[in-house]
């Protein structure tokens, strides 16, 4: 029952509390069901399922939370979750309890009747293991999400409550990208009443938090979590798009964009498209590709923005459900045992109803038959196994409303398909026209209409468009169509259970640039066309059928959700509504069903015992079994006239009974126990003040014991728990040992210092335990401390060895070892018994980890410099070797040197350059710097080549050298220089510059000294003027274009002027223009307009300066002034501007400002209107100063006396400061009078005031005094002069003080003047009224007094009654009253009780009567004393008597002790102790009729020893066949542990070998496992025959258990066996894949290097095809799962490598030859050149005679070049 209140009863405390209980033992909870189920489960491997129904907020929701937290918590020490993410450390079962606040956010909702209301059916399951022990999987199913609510949600309810906590709790950066605002500012949000709903003590922001936290645990981290938000952000602006007509009233159009283009973006389309898609329905024709496009109008529209909005939501809801499954369902076991508990919505009658609500009562009608079922035929199968017949015609079944609903083809939801299938022919009304048809001789089913009785639930007619389903729970109402006006979209029925999107949206979805959403929505193939196709009852019909399979499939069990009262109200239990969902949910039919039968019940056993006071008036015997004392029972004289045949049944093992046999069987066990429960009450009354007093004692020494430990522990503290609880518990021992004299209160006094004492030590306790945790925690912190202070010193002692440089490792190792050195002295303090704060606590485990991080960062830093080390190491072997052949390469250079170029420049330049590289790549080597070894060694390796070729060129140069260069090239190249540069001179307008004449003067010159040495003079005085002549040909043309580089930087200097220029001229024009504007209202007019024309002025000069001069640095310099003298005036300008600008805001500033007080002061006038004349008269002074001020101000402002209008410059701040001021006074009187005005209204409430409180003051006093009027009229005490007299002096003074106040108030009331006259007018009368009251009260006292002694003698009286009644039944019992002076003194006392009550009864006086009962205490006190002789000496004459039956007594005692043993046992032990039972059993009997006979002492005391040796011989023979029987079943029991440990081993080993798939490789294998399996059948049938078989041939079961241990150690040893040799085969092949995969590498690496030749050789193709082949045949057999040697595969590969490097150096040593070859061809070839000018100088016979060997050389020459330009071999190069 939902008590709408939090109570303590689901901590983890309670659960510990139900963890193993049996059912039953403890109270009824949700945690006793689960622990049952959980039982059931892991003790006999059955599923088990937890129907869970109930109204809207009943509970149902919180109850499956706190069932599937049990189920987790409680299977938590047995598993762990395996995965990372949020929550590893959570079992599976805690995580998917984790993930229920994001299902609760997407699926539940505020509903009227709930806070919390689930609007989704979940069904969730947890998945065992193969033990039963651990969780390990789960999933959850959703059922029919209301998708309706999206759009649309009732008055006072809310939308989901997902889209509430992401306004309230999205961060800064999502609201601004997600466009977030209020609730109020989305129509999805604003429901039926037009505005958000809030839910008190709801926070969402937290829940927000709570969501996200929870989609953490299915690994949605935050841009996952932003996308789901995202989506959700989209439908909230959709719920915003709004449509127009457009043009016609058929079509529409979009009204905002913006809105559209919002939402688009968050849902990733095209705005323009979903636009055009929601306005249009796009119909595809059937049977062709042809489509139909029809426009919607605005209603249309709107009906399609938000079927769109539905349908995202749902589809994320169903992405999210999924989402949870992929994450928790892990087990693919079908078979696998489960605990489900299925949270579904309750029977649901709104108004009106549709076709969500007849599917959610469909569901419920269906778990209510399940429910009958269940419940009656575990009834019905109690009868069957008792043997009682039954019957069961009564029996509650709801199968016909079922049929009505689903059975096909004529149920109302198949007729709602078929009428679907129809297309657009289909409407609500002929639906409801066919189901009237249909169904109406149905007894479950009702047409409705204005001319029947049925009624909606506001009480209104119903229609033909209605009809009514009497589900089990009572008829519900269903609308189909339409109703009212029309709006309602509940009651659409054909167009809801469609459920289409139209095509083109869902297409606009399937192409959103979001993945979310694109996922959503699929391209739709065959299979989604053919789902798309479903209708929701069908889709829903087929779900609740797999639901009931899974349902059926396991054991159920049921819990109802009930709700208190219908308001959510705490503490209020609303009885009618609380029967009215007992009847709906089916338990008062179950509890008729059982009531007509036989509902006490109670085994033979625990009815013989319960009804043990009925058997000691029978004779039992012959009656051993416990059926038989049963029956006989029935046959006491008491019982047997009451209680018939048919009143109660014998079954098989348990008594039947009526519900009123029951009763009055109790009520007769009552009647002959009660005086026994009596004399007992007595005995404990006479003995519980000494029980008290010894509990006290041994409180107060456990208190003293407790003190003691205290101070002995330095556990006090004087702001300590445990100082407050000792010091309450001391004070309660001292309260109870003074109140030890008080009868009533010392029990009470004893019982509140024990708990004290016992609540102190649990508060030592928790000292303790809190000190112990401290300390543990400081020695953990410690010996962390520690550890990370040895890590921290091995660092250092490893890094002392570093001759690298280690940065700041020292400063890190130094700070670390600071923070653990404080950290350890922490530890190591002491500390007192106060609790320390746990943040303190938290901080320091935070600098605990602070610390390690640092020593971690400090170890990091240790191994990259050791890395860095390790690496400079090895970079120095590796780059040593390479510098040493370097050097020897260079020695090798110095020592082949021709000695003609030895001494040459270049030569010697690049051989020092190389041995200066060398050098510097040594010294690198021996430093610290790693970073440029490479760089350095191969610059000193190419120093040195660069070294080799420049002897080359050196030693052919100088071959040439010696040779003379043929100046008539130079001459030519030189001439044909000069004239170029000549024509270019001459025409250029630069040809007069001074620098050009000089050169060309020079080269005129030169040239004619040329001319003059070509024909006459040496060669080497030619050649050097022939260079001179190139000099000053190249110095003439670089004079040429410098000059014209300088004229072009002038005129593009001149221009940058300008430009520099132009944009002041533009200010200028633009200031000039604006002063015109504001002619005659700027400040400072005349100094600004000054400037601008001087300005200008300077303008004109700079521009004209600039077009006639050729100094430019000059201009410069004046443009740059005149700039800035353009900026000043623009500056001065700007500034008079912005003043006026200012003078105006301030004027209109005091403008408004006088307004406002002109406005304040008008409604300050009204104020006082209203208030009155007396009001009006104390402020009117104050009103009238203000309205002056304000008028003064007023004209000011309109005479135009302020800085707006023209005056001197001087004065407009000074007029502005004043008009301000005088705004300011004008105000400040306003709100004076208005202070003054609320210091009136101030008065005038506290003299209401205080007017009221004497009235109420004086109605209480006259409720008083009406009160004790009517107290002294009912207790006659009014007839007391005195009494009447205070009354009516009250009651005078009250009518004066009324009439005082019932004058209205005047101005004397509000200064003061009358208050405290009227205020003594009531102190008086509340004065009189108390005086009278008090009166009263006194007399009334002293009646009550005179009464309570009447009452005090009645109980005394009734006390000594009660003593003549214990002694008349004592003698009566003992048969005493046959003593004639017992009977004398009993009459005796009698009469005098009868005396004494008759004084009493007529009010005698209190004397008499205490003497009458003094005198009845004086008789009883005879008569007991006549009692006690009588009776002593009726004992002396029976003791013999007594003592046999004392000893019958514990030989019966004896005897029924050994038949509870033999019954406790079992059937084993009786069936072998029937006989031995029997003969003791008959003897007892015989010495107990001796008894009864009481005549002969002798044959009884015989008849009893008999009796004790017979029983101790059945005790004796009862404890060796238990004996037997107990290692009969420890044997059983062995063999039962070791079968099911041997069905363990047998289990894993078939799991092992499917797993690895042993068994189709393996006969042996699977033949074992069979052989195995079939021997444990066998033993376990022989095992589970029973205890008697154990008992008669044990060796037999044992034999056949050590067989199937040795079947299944053989099986195991196989499976194990083949297992290893799998493994090992794996092994190997895994490691034969590892090596394939690094050869193809390797040949992936050849063949690399072998693209790098061009052109490559046959030899090479044919070893890389040869590795090819041979790594492809290794990777088939590998794949073909065969194991191959890799050794001709390897081979294979290095002679690839082989060839390959080969030709690589071969292509390298090619290109060396060719750039030789490069290098000699030009000088052959200008060798052969001179060779030919030779010839043609010397003339033909020299040619002729030369001829061939010339030909033979350009020949040759001819071949070099043809090899060098194709690249040929090296031997021919």
């Amino acid at each position: 029952m939902n008590p709408y209140k939090q109570l303590q009863l689901y901590g983890d405390n309670v659960m510990q509390r139900y963890r193993g209980k049996a059912p039953g033992d403890m109270p009824p909870h949700p945690y006793q069901e689960a622990e049952d189920a959980l039982q059931r489960i892991q003790n006999h491997n059955e599923s088990q399922c937890v129907v869970i129904c109930g109204e809207s907020g009943a509970g149902k929701t919180e109850t499956t939370k706190i069932m599937l937290k049990y189920i987790s918590k409680a299977t938590a020490k047995s598993q762990q979750f395996q995965g990372g993410g949020v929550g590893a450390d959570l079992t599976l079962g805690e995580r998917m309890v984790g993930a229920n606040p994001l299902l609760e956010a997407l699926g539940n909702a505020k509903t009227l009747r709930n806070d919390n209301s689930s609007r989704f059916g979940k069904f969730t399951i947890y998945l065992f293991d193969a033990e039963c022990r651990k969780i390990t999987g789960g999933r959850i199913s959703s059922f029919l999400l209301e998708k309706a609510r999206v759009p649309y949600q009732s008055q006072g309810e809310r939308n989901y409550h997902v889209f509430y906590q992401l306004l309230a709790g999205a961060p800064d950066t999502w609201r601004t990208q997600l466009s977030l605002k209020g609730p109020e500012n989305f129509v999805y949000l604003r429901g039926g009443s037009g505005k958000a709903v809030d839910v008190p003590g709801l926070d969402d922001s937290l829940e927000f938090n709570a969501t996200r936290d929870s989609m953490r645990f299915l690994d949605l981290h935050d841009q996952a979590q932003f996308e789901v938000f995202k989506v959700l952000s989209g439908v909230l602006h959709l719920g915003n798009v709004t449509f127009l007509p457009d043009g016609d009233v058929d079509a529409s159009r979009v009204n905002d964009m913006a809105v559209l283009t919002t939402a688009s973006a968050l849902l990733g389309v095209n705005p323009q498209e979903l636009a055009q898609d929601l306005v249009v329905n796009v119909l595809h024709l059937p049977g062709n590709m042809k489509s139909v496009t029809a426009s919607h109008d605005v209603k249309a529209a709107a009906a399609a923005r938000d079927a769109l909005a539905k349908h995202i939501f749902d589809a994320l809801f169903s992405e999210v459900v999924a989402r949870v499954n992929r994450a928790f369902d892990r087990d693919s076991r079908p078979d696998a045992t489960f605990f489900g508990v299925l949270d579904i919505f309750g029977f649901e009658n709104l108004s009106p109803n549709g076709l969500e609500q007849l599917l959610i009562n469909l569901s419920n009608e269906r778990l209510q038959k399940m429910f009958n079922d269940v419940t009656f035929k575990q009834e019905l199968a109690v009868y069957h196994e008792e043997g009682i017949d039954f019957n069961m015609s009564d029996f509650p079944d709801n199968q016909q409303c079922l049929d009505l609903i689903m059975k096909r083809p004529s149920g109302i939801l198949p007729n709602l398909d078929s009428d679907c299938a129809r297309g657009a022919a289909a409407t609500d009304a002929a639906f409801a026209a066919t189901g009237h048809k249909l169904h109406k001789a149905n007894p479950f089913y009702a047409a409705c209409g204005r001319a029947t009785g049925w009624r909606n639930l506001d009480g209104s007619r119903t229609d033909a468009n209605q009809f009514v389903v009497k589900h089990f729970a009572g008829p519900i109402v269903y609308t189909v169509g339409p109703i009212g006006d029309g709006k309602g979209t509940n009651s659409l029925w054909v167009s809801k259970n469609s459920d289409k999107l139209f095509d083109h949206l869902y297409h606009r979805l399937s192409s959103s640039s979001s993945e979310l959403v694109s996922d959503l929505y699929p391209k739709r193939g065959a299979e989604l066309l053919l789902h798309q196709a479903k209708t929701i009852s069908a889709t829903f019909t087929h779900s609740l059928n797999e639901l009931m399979k899974t349902l059926t499939s396991a054991s159920s069990r049921f819990v109802r959700c009930i709700k208190s009262n219908p308001n959510k109200c705490p503490r209020v239990i609303d009885s009618a509504d609380v029967m009215r969902q007992l009847v709906c949910s089916g338990v008062i039919a179950a509890l008729e069903v059982r009531n007509s039968g036989w509902p006490a019940r109670m085994d033979f056993a625990n009815f013989a015992t319960h009804y043990h006071s009925l058997k000691l008036d029978l004779d039992l015997t012959g009656k051993s079994t416990a059926k038989e004392v049963a029956a006989a029972l029935f046959t006491h004289p008491l019982v047997a006239p009451f209680v018939d045949r048919s009143k109660y049944k014998l079954g098989r093992t348990k008594v039947f009974m009526r519900a009123d046999t029951g009763v009055l069987m109790q009520q007769i066990k009552q009647r002959l126990e009660d005086p026994c429960v009596r004399k007992l009450q007595r005995f404990v009354l006479a003995t519980r003040g000494g029980i008290h007093a010894h509990v006290l004692q041994r409180t107060v020494q456990r208190f003293d014991e407790l003190a003691q430990l205290a101070e002995e522990q330095g556990a006090l503290d004087a702001s300590s728990p445990l100082d407050k609880a000792l010091e309450d518990a001391a004070n309660t021992l001292k309260i109870a040992k003074a109140s030890s004299g008080l009868k009533f209160m010392f029990g009470i006094a004893v019982e509140r210092a024990v708990s004290d004492t016992e609540e102190a030590a649990l508060k030592y306790q928790e000292v303790m335990a809190e000190r112990e945790r401290r300390g543990m925690l400081r020695a953990a912190h410690a010996a962390k401390v520690d550890a990370l202070r040895g890590k921290l010193e091995r660092i250092n002692t490893d890094a002392l060895q570093f001759e690298i440089p280690t940065g700041n490792l020292d400063q890190l190792w130094a700070l670390a070892n600071q923070a653990l050195l404080d950290n350890r002295a922490w530890a190591e303090e002491s500390f007192g018994a106060a609790a320390e704060d746990p943040q303190a606590e938290a901080a320091r485990g935070e600098e605990l980890e602070e610390c390690a991080l640092a020593v971690q960062l400090v170890q990091d830093k240790f191994h990259a410099c050791k890395e860095a080390q390790e690496e400079l190491e090895l970079m120095r072997d590796h780059f040593s070797g390479d510098l040493a052949a370097a050097a020897n390469q260079l020695k090798d250079v110095r020592v082949r040197v021709a000695e003609t170029v030895r001494e040459k420049e270049a030569v010697v330049q690049a051989i020092e350059s190389a041995s200066l590289a060398l050098e510097a790549a040594k010294a690198m080597l021996e430093g610290h710097d790693v970073t440029n070894y490479e760089a350095v060694v191969r610059a000193a390796t190419s120093a040195i080549a660069d070294a080799r070729t420049t002897i080359k060129v050196e030693e052919f140069s100088h071959a040439e050298g010696l040779k003379r260069r043929e100046g008539h090239e130079v001459l030519a190249l030189a001439r044909q220089r000069f004239a170029e540069t000549s024509t270019l001179v001459d025409t250029n307008v630069l040809r007069w510059t001074p620098a050009i004449q000089i050169a060309l003067g020079a080269c005129e010159d030169t040239l004619g000294l040329v001319n003059a040495l070509e024909s006459s003079g040496s060669a080497e005085e030619f050649v050097a003027m022939c260079e001179r002549l190139d000099h000053y040909v190249a110095t003439l043309g670089t004079t040429f274009h410098s000059e014209k580089a300088r004229v072009e930087q002038q005129r593009r200097e001149r221009a940058a002027e300008s430009a520099k220029l132009a944009p002041a001229i533009e200010i200028l024009h633009g200031l000039t223009t604006k002063l015109e504007v504001n002619s005659f209202t700027l400040p400072d007019e005349s100094k600004v307009g000054h400037a601008i024309m001087d300005a200008a002025h300077e303008c004109d000069l700079v521009k004209n300066y600039l077009d006639t001069t050729e100094n430019v640095a000059v201009a410069r310099g004046r443009v740059s002034a005149v700039v800035k003298q353009v900026a000043e005036a623009e500056r001065l300008f700007n500034d008079a501007v912005r003043k006026q600008a200012a003078i105006n805001k301030e004027v209109n500033a005091a403008t408004k400002a006088l307004e406002a007080a002109q406005r304040r002061l008008s409604g300050l006038v009204q104020q006082v209107e209203h208030a009155g004349p007396c009001v009006a008269s104390l402020i009117e002074e104050r009103v009238a100063e203000a309205e002056a001020m304000l008028a003064d101000a007023k004209r000011v402002i309109r005479k135009g006396d302020h800085p707006g209008s023209h005056q001197a410059q001087g004065s407009h701040s000074s007029h502005t400061h004043g008009l301000v001021a005088l705004v300011e006074q004008a105000s400040q009187r306003v709100d004076e009078a208005e202070e003054a005005l609320v210091r009136t209204r101030q008065r005038v409430a506290t003299v209401d005031r205080a007017r009221s409180r004497a009235k109420a003051s004086l109605e209480a006093s006259r409720q008083i005094l009406s009160e004790g009027l009517t107290l002294a009229t009912e207790t006659q005490v009014i007839n007391i002069p005195s009494v009447a007299e205070a009354l009516a002096v009250a009651d005078s003074t009250v009518r004066v003080a009324e009439a005082r106040l019932e004058k209205p108030a005047t101005a004397a009331w509000i200064s003061g003047g009358e208050l405290s006259g009227d205020s003594n007018a009531v102190r008086e009368a509340c004065l009189k009224v108390d005086e009278a009251e008090e009166k009263v009260l006194t007399e009334k006292r002293n009646l009550e007094r005179m009464k309570r002694d009447v009452r005090s003698s009645e109980a005394a009286l009734s006390a000594q009654a009660d003593k003549v009644d214990l002694l008349r039944q004592a003698c009566s019992e003992l048969y005493l009253l046959a003593d004639h002076e017992v009977s004398v003194c009993m009459e005796e006392a009698e009469d005098a009780l009868d005396q004494a009550n008759k004084m009493v009864s007529t009010f005698q006086p209190v004397e008499a009567v205490k003497h009458a009962i003094a005198e009845l205490a004086h008789k009883i006190s005879a008569a007991e004393e006549k009692m006690n002789e009588s009776k002593l000496r009726k004992e002396s004459g029976s003791k013999l008597w007594k003592d046999g039956q004392n000893s019958l007594d514990g030989v019966l005692t004896k005897l029924q002790a050994v038949v509870a043993m033999v019954d406790a046992v079992g059937h084993p032990v009786a069936s072998l102790m029937e006989e031995v039972l029997f003969e003791a059993t008959k003897a007892v009997n015989q010495a107990t009729r001796l008894l009864r006979q009481g005549k002969d002492v002798t044959g009884f005391q015989a008849a009893v020893a008999r009796s004790g040796t017979m029983v101790d011989q059945a005790e004796l023979a009862a404890n060796k066949v238990r004996a037997r029987v107990d290692q009969a079943s420890k044997n059983m029991t062995g063999a039962m542990q070791r079968l099911d440990s041997l069905n363990r081993t047998l289990t894993l080993c078939l799991e092992t070998a499917d797993s690895k798939g042993l068994v189709a490789k393996h006969a042996t294998v699977k033949q074992l496992l069979k052989q195995a399996e079939g021997m444990v059948q066998v033993a376990r049938q022989r095992v589970e025959g029973g205890v008697q078989l154990w008992i008669d041939d044990p060796l037999t079961a044992s034999r056949l258990v050590d067989e199937a241990v040795d079947k299944v150690q053989l099986a195991e040893e196989a499976v194990d066996e083949a297992a290893q040799m799998k493994e090992k085969m794996d092994t190997q092949r895994d490691r034969a894949t590892r090596e394939v995969e690094v050869l193809n590498e390797r040949f992936a690496a050849i063949r690399d290097e072998a693209a790098k030749i061009a052109g490559s050789s046959a030899p090479v193709q044919t070893a890389l095809s040869l590795a090819e082949s041979e790594l492809e045949m290794a990777k088939q057999a590998l794949h073909a799962g065969n194991l191959v040697s890799l050794v001709p595969t390897s081979d294979a590969l290095l002679d690839a490598d082989r060839v390959v490097s080969l030709e690589l150096r071969r292509a390298e040593k090619r290109k060396l030859d060719l750039e030789f070859a490069s290098l000699e061809l030009p000088t052959l070839q200008r060798k052969l050149a001179a060779v030919g000018s030779m010839l043609d100088a010397a003339g033909p016979p020299v040619g002729v005679m030369v001829q061939a060997p010339v030909m033979e050389a350009q020949k040759a020459v001819a071949d070099m070049e043809r090899l060098v330009a194709s690249g040929g071999g090296s031997a021919a190069l």
